[in-house]
Formats: C-alpha cells, structure tokens, sequence
C-alpha cells in the first residue's frame, strides 16, 4: 500500500524529553540556579510552555533560530524579575545542547521498528532542529544507517507542520522511485499538530504514535499506535 516512510525523530524514535530534563536537572545544579528560583520545578514549569510555544513560532516561521536560542533560557529570568541576563541565559544555551546530545536516549522498541521498516521502505528522518544537534544525536545512537534520507527543518528552509518540508522529502525519495506520490508515503510522529497535521495538509496518510491512549482516541489520524511495536501490524 506504501512505498515510502517518513518518520519524526525527536519523541518518536529519541527520548528528548527524558534526555532534556536531565540536562536541565544538571544544569540547574552546576550553575546555582537556586539563587534565582525557588526551585528546580519552578524554573521547569516556567520554561516548558514557553519553550514549546517559541517552538511553534518556529515552525510557523515566525521567530529564528537565533531568536529561540536566547528567548527560551532568557524568558524565566524575567519572568521572576530578573532583566539584563541574556548573556548567561546564552551560557545556558549552549550548556543545554550539549548535555541533551550527550544524554541521548531511544525510546522503547525505536531501534527495532526503524531497523524493520528500513529493510522494507525508503526510511526518511524529517526533523525540526537545528543540524549541528539532530546530527550528533544519530551519531551517538548509530541511527543514521537506517535513513536513505535525513530532512532537517534548519537545512531546507521549511519546518513541519509546513507542507513544503513533506515535499522536499517526497522529492528526495523520486530519485530511486520517480513515479512516488503522496498517497504512497506515510508519516509517522508523535507531535500531533506538526507531525500528524503537517502530513495531513501535504495529502500523506499518518501513524500518530501517542503513549496517552486518552488522547489517541480524540484526535484524528489515519491510524493511532501507542507502542512503536503497533507499527508493525500496519507495515
């Protein structure tokens, strides 16, 4: 029924939300943050939302990289009344992106479904990030050599939920199989409104993988999995 599988990295193959906590935990602890902030959760529950949201501008276009850097580590500072602290919230930054790769986890069955749909389909990684990070994380899981093709959002200009990022995929994977449309490629992620959405508006079908079977009931997908093992009864 398929030809070609795209596949989301952050959440969907590798554990970033585990591997992120535990960066900002060390964090946290090594640059006294404690001074500033009542305590770890306190700095968490200000930052997350934030995050996502400036992550979501992102995608949309609206902010760049450079603007996510600064703002993402610099916005709980203020947010407790702390101004002029953009240097360090930089210092922070940079901290963060190397303790993430470095904590770099897979999720639950990742390398055993990705290695049993690469031996049956083109096996395309789309990914928003910046490359010097979703590089070096592939390297330090030896993922790469499962992808014919890796899209980074950073790289091609365009960033899911945006179509053109689908495209430039679907365009990638037509020189082996020049006649590929979209109804012979499907999708598969965990961020709902990027992943699933972003598919659905370039006319690609979807396997949304969500743990919370709650939430795979509600929102609409071609298909809902919340183990990664589930894909196999689908490809």
């Amino acid at each position: 029924m398929y030809k070609a599988v795209f596949i989301d990295w952050d959440n969907t193959l590798g554990d970033f939300s585990n591997s992120a906590l535990l960066a900002m935990k060390e964090i946290y602890a090594t640059q006294r943050l404690d001074l500033y902030f009542d305590s770890f959760q306190q700095w968490f529950d200000i930052y997350s939302p934030h995050n996502l949201q400036l992550w979501e501008q992102y995608g949309q276009g609206l902010i760049t990289k450079q603007q996510l850097s600064l703002d993402r580590f610099d916005y709980p500072f203020r947010v407790r009344g702390y101004n002029n602290m953009q240097d360090f919230a930089l210092q922070i930054e940079d901290m963060f992106e190397s303790l993430a790769v470095e904590y770099t986890q897979l999720i639950p069955h990742a390398r055993e479904i990705t290695e049993y749909l690469s031996n049956k389909y083109p096996l395309i990684l789309i990914t928003n990030g910046f490359p010097e990070i979703q590089h070096q994380k592939l390297r330090n899981t030896d993922m790469q050599q499962y992808f014919t093709h890796t899209i980074i959002s950073e790289e091609v200009g365009y960033a899911k939920p945006n179509p053109k990022i689908f495209q430039i995929a679907q365009q990638a994977c037509q020189s082996t199989i020049p006649q590929l449309t979209a109804s012979d490629i499907i999708m598969i992620g965990d961020h709902y409104n990027v992943d699933i959405i972003g598919a659905q508006q370039a006319g690609i079908d979807q396997i949304y993988f969500c743990p919370d079977t709650a939430e795979n009931a509600i929102l609409q997908a071609t298909y809902h999995v919340h183990n990664l093992l589930e894909i196999k009864q689908i490809l």
